[in-house]
């Protein structure tokens, strides 16, 4: 089946997405009473997405869970589901996720591209690219990526982007610099709830970043 690239989602088929997350998420709690119902060629599209959970607290995001699927080999409407379920259930860095906390969270949708080996750090585009690094150590693979709204979110340069990819993988600063490792950057775009259940619109990380710059 044909991949679906981030530039090829359409808002309405982001917000279809974000809305089966929640469906799946529900419906963990509510089998009898929810259907996971795909519509459309476009869900059918092999894509790679992850799916971000995160409370609103004083007026800033506190992550909940975060879970997804770097390679397109299902389609993107099952990426999707399964990535908010693992997301939702079994992010070993917190509790299932409750009941009464489906009211609570905001879920974010990241839809990635293919993996490009980065040759300098001034490819990176922050805002526009997440990035995954890998080493080999003999049968043993130290990888780790980092979504293109962290950055945004820490104000990081690229150096301090690449830097915490490496260091999210176990590995050392500047892991790029070793031989065997590879950091790649992946194309992407983000979707984001604006209230838990409520309007789903593209965030323009670019934008947020340029902020970081502004007194």
């Amino acid at each position: 089946m044909e991949r679906i690239e981030p530039e090829e989602v359409s808002l309405e088929l982001a917000r279809d997405l974000v809305r089966l997350a929640r469906i799946a998420i529900e419906r963990h709690f509510s089998p009898e009473r929810l259907r996971i119902e795909p519509r459309g060629r476009e869900m059918e599209r092999y894509g790679a997405v992850f799916v971000t959970l995160e409370k609103e607290r004083e007026g800033r995001r506190e992550l909940r869970g975060c879970v997804g699927v770097l390679e397109a080999y299902m389609p993107i409407w099952i990426a999707t589901v399964e990535s908010a379920l693992s997301s939702a259930f079994e992010d070993p860095r917190f509790p299932p996720l409750r009941r009464r906390e489906l009211g609570e969270v905001i879920i974010t949708l990241t839809v990635l591209g293919r993996k490009e080996p980065v040759r300098s750090l001034e490819e990176i585009v922050i805002g526009e690219h997440a990035l995954y690094v890998e080493r080999l150590y003999g049968r043993r693979l130290l990888s780790g990526i980092l979504l293109p709204e962290v950055p945004v979110d820490h104000c990081w340069s690229r150096e301090v982007f690449a830097s915490m990819t490496c260091m999210k993988a176990g590995l050392e600063e500047r892991c790029w610099e070793a031989e065997g490792t590879v950091l790649y950057k992946i194309r992407s775009r983000t979707f984001r709830e604006l209230s838990p259940g409520g309007e789903v619109i593209e965030v323009n990380l670019k934008e947020l970043y340029e902020k970081c710059f502004k007194a």
